[in-house]
């Protein structure tokens, strides 16, 4: 098993090349994957653009949706009062 420290210095050689990673590669390995298309299907979240490979890259505003839409679930609100929600900010209104 290697050390920590082996393990921390792999971590910083790859950081230059998790940073240059879009959002989605972060998406897939934290394994959030499914639940991104769940709520793009559900209207939560739009549809991502696509790389040239046919990839999803999800923009930063879309990260941090997806985060407010987690952190709703988890303080017991349901997907029809989180849309209701996203719609009034998405307007430009405080919910």
């Amino acid at each position: 098993m290697p050390s920590r420290a082996a393990s921390a210095s792999s971590d910083t050689s790859s950081s230059s090349t998790r940073a240059a990673r879009p959002p989605s590669a972060a998406v897939t390995r934290s394994g959030a994957g499914r639940a991104f298309r769940f709520h793009e299907g559900s209207g939560l979240l739009p549809a991502p653009p696509r790389t040239p490979g046919g990839y999803r890259d999800h923009p930063d505003h879309t990260v941090t949706r997806f985060s407010f839409v987690r952190d709703a679930q988890r303080a017991g609100l349901t997907l029809a009062e989180i849309r209701s929600i996203l719609a009034l900010r998405d307007d430009g209104h405080a919910p």
